[in-house]
């Protein structure tokens, strides 16, 4: 009698704390999953945002970077034009850089430097030239003008000195 009574009450009793405790496991199970998706989503929609950030940052910071690099760059292209054009009065403000860029402006500016020196150097020599020849023609013309000369002195004194005398007088008169 007591397996039929008491234990069956307790073994129903039993079952239905079970029955409870499975249904409360249940239920916790699915508000544990439910938390857990809504964290995955959550936490997805975080990397999401997070890796738009590091995009959007990467290109602003490429885009800066490129820039820092190719403007000089268009500049030193730039000033090497017009020097290859023949203004040697461009400033090669690039050469400033401490940079690979710098390095290279520098080193135009000093080609720059050098034509410029070349240049005075050819004006000086031209300048030198020319007074040469204007020497040269200024010689010749002595030449001739000493020759004519020596002809005169050489005809004067070949005529009698009462003639040369005369003729200076006359010409006086």
């Amino acid at each position: 009698a007591l397996a039929d009574g008491v234990m069956s009450k307790e073994a129903q009793l039993i079952g239905q704390n079970a029955e409870a405790i499975k249904a409360s496991g249940m239920v916790d199970e699915t508000k544990i999953e439910h938390e857990t998706i809504d964290l995955i989503a959550s936490t997805e929609r975080l990397v999401m945002f997070l890796a738009i950030g590091a995009l959007i940052l990467g290109v602003l910071l490429s885009w800066l970077i490129a820039r820092s690099i190719t403007r000089p760059i268009i500049e030193l292209v730039s000033d090497a034009e017009r020097l290859s054009g023949g203004d040697t009065s461009v400033h090669f403000d690039t050469a400033r850089r401490r940079d690979e860029i710098g390095i290279v402006s520098g080193a135009v500016a000093r080609f720059r430097d050098n034509v410029i020196a070349q240049q005075e150097a050819a004006t000086a020599f031209a300048k030198e030239v020319e007074a040469r020849e204007a020497l040269k023609r200024l010689y010749r013309k002595t030449e001739k003008w000493n020759a004519l000369l020596d002809l005169m002195k050489d005809e004067i004194d070949r005529l009698p000195e009462r003639d040369v005398i005369g003729r200076i007088d006359r010409m006086f008169e």
